[in-house]
């Protein structure tokens, strides 16, 4: 009895050792679904291209609950090289407006809100700290913004009493405003217990996510600058 309890501890020994050499303190690869809380949109612009004609740029409702899915393979001494996929939401909204009677501007919200698919990239780097693993991270990559164009959109007949030039102005900023790809750079820090992780995870477009119109043969840039900055939280699968 004691000869086979001894055999069954040496076995399961010599399993911890050749797991111990081919992972390292670390199993290897993990999957982690991810919830978040994050502010996400644009900065409010207005981009005038004549007297009585300009576009508005803003966000609608900034605060939103991203998910999302990471794979990490964790090579030698905290190196970890890393995939993310997500979802978040772009509450971007476009305003055609004239200059009224008043002398003030005015028009319709056209709002392009919608969730984006994509991911990213990234290189992360860990450090212990007694029990918990610290790390930060940066990498690249982008979204799909889908279409950006709806009957609204190309005429504007339905909105009333606006000036002339309004009309043939309104559809060049807002239908299909959009660009379909926005790529991003990533970067953030956070923590690890066992297998949970929580951390901050910040994006920044690389470009506007708007479209370079053209009216009256000038052609316009739009200079917005896109970005999400949260808090995630997310339980580790290794093996």
């Amino acid at each position: 009895m004691h000869m086979l309890l001894m055999k069954r501890f040496f076995s399961l020994f010599l399993l911890g050792s050749l797991l111990t050499a081919a992972y390292g303190k670390y199993p290897k690869h993990s999957f982690m679904p991810m919830l978040g809380l994050a502010s996400t949109g644009i900065g409010d612009h207005a981009l005038r291209v004549s007297h009585g004609l300009q576009v508005s740029y803003s966000s609608g409702d900034r605060l939103r609950t991203p998910l999302g899915l990471r794979y990490q393979f964790r090579m030698k001494k905290g190196n970890i090289l890393g995939a993310d996929i997500s979802s978040l939401y772009n509450p971007i909204v476009i305003t055609p407006q004239y200059l009224d009677a008043a002398s003030v501007f005015g028009g319709p919200a056209m709002a392009y809100g919608r969730n984006m698919i994509g991911g990213n990239i990234h290189y992360s780097k860990t450090i212990d700290i007694k029990i918990i693993e610290a790390f930060g991270m940066a990498g690249f990559g982008g979204y799909f913004t889908g279409n950006s164009g709806n009957a609204k959109s190309t005429d504007y007949d339905w909105y009333q009493n606006a000036g002339a030039g309004f009309y043939s102005f309104a559809p060049v900023v807002t239908n299909q405003a959009l660009k379909r790809f926005l790529p991003v750079v990533v970067f953030g820090c956070g923590v690890r217990f066992k297998h949970l992780e929580a951390g901050l995870h910040n994006q920044v477009s690389l470009s506007s996510p708007v479209k370079d119109f053209t009216y009256n043969g000038y052609t316009h840039s739009v200079p917005l600058s896109w970005k999400s900055i949260g808090y995630y939280i997310g339980y580790r699968f290794e093996f």
